[in-house]
């Protein structure tokens, strides 16, 4: 099955957005490539290619973080909206923190 896209009278085939990723242990550094194109809705195509780095955090550097900046971490939820992360080989891949003002 093929995704398909109708321009006016044109129906144009939608390729897949690709993700490659690799993770840098020596200074904890994540890279990411996204390629593919996507149609404007002027009927016009635009290629993508995107490049991001980050660090990653362990999740007690993020607290330790967090309380230096005088706020007190109240609950930590695993973000993980497709149930995924049984499938990958991670810790974890999102934290969302909740906080409140440290006294």
């Amino acid at each position: 099955m093929r995704d398909v896209e109708h321009l006016g009278d044109a129906e144009v085939e939608i390729p897949p957005l690709r993700l490659a990723t690799k993770y840098r242990r020596s200074d904890k550094r994540v890279f990411g490539v996204v390629t593919g194109w996507a149609a404007l809705p002027n009927g016009d195509g635009v290629t993508i290619h995107e490049t991001h780095e980050q660090r990653a955090w362990h999740e007690r550097e993020l607290v330790e973080c967090l309380n230096a900046a005088r706020l007190e971490v109240v609950e930590i939820i695993d973000f993980d909206p497709f149930q995924e992360l049984a499938s990958l080989e991670v810790e974890e891949v999102k934290l969302f923190f909740v906080c409140r003002g440290a006294l």
